[in-house]
C-alpha cells in the first residue's frame, strides 16, 4: 500500500473553531462520500460533485479527513485538478454532464409533475453545465489515475 500523499495546507483548509459545526462537517462529509461511492456503482448518481462536496466539509472539520480524501489514488488527481484549477480531464467533464442531464432530466419526466420543480431542475442543470464547462479541459490525464 502507498503512503499518503502530504499536502501543503496552509491556505487549502480553514478548520472551524466551533466542535458542534466540526461534528455535522465531518458527518455530512462521509454523508457526501458515501453517496460518491455508490455513485461509482449505480451510473444515475454522479460521483464527481458528492466527493468535492465531501472535501469541502473536511476542509472545514477535519484535516485528518481532508488529506485522506486527497491523498486516495481514486480521487486524489481530480480533487488535487479541480481545486488548483488545473481543469478536469475531458473524459470526466462529459461523464459529469452526461450523468447531470440523464439524472435530472429522468427526475423531471418521471418523478415530478410540478412544473415549478421541472425548471428549477432544468436551471440547476444548467448552471452546473456552465460551471463544469468554465474549467480548463486537460489534454491528457495521469495514467494512474482512474
Amino acid at each position: 500500500m502507498k503512503p499518503l500523499q502530504q499536502h501543503n495546507n496552509t491556505n487549502e483548509t480553514r478548520i472551524s473553531n466551533n466542535p458542534v459545526l466540526r461534528i455535522v462537517l465531518v458527518v455530512l462529509g462521509f454523508i457526501f462520500l458515501i453517496i460518491g461511492i455508490i455513485g461509482i456503482i449505480l451510473p444515475v448518481l454522479p460521483t464527481t460533485p458528492f466527493i468535492i462536496l465531501a472535501a469541502a466539509c473536511f476542509a472545514h472539520s477535519s484535516q485528518k479527513f481532508y488529506d485522506r480524501l486527497y491523498g486516495n489514488r481514486f480521487f486524489g488527481k481530480i480533487l488535487r485538478d479541480y481545486r488548483d484549477k488545473k481543469g478536469l480531464a475531458l473524459k470526466y467533464k462529459i461523464y459529469i454532464l452526461t450523468m447531470l442531464w440523464l439524472t435530472l432530466t429522468s427526475s423531471a419526466i418521471f418523478f415530478t409533475n410540478s412544473i415549478i420543480v421541472r425548471i428549477i431542475l432544468f436551471s440547476i442543470a444548467v448552471a452546473v453545465t456552465i460551471h463544469i464547462s468554465r474549467f480548463k479541459t486537460l489534454k491528457s490525464i495521469d495514467p494512474s489515475s482512474p
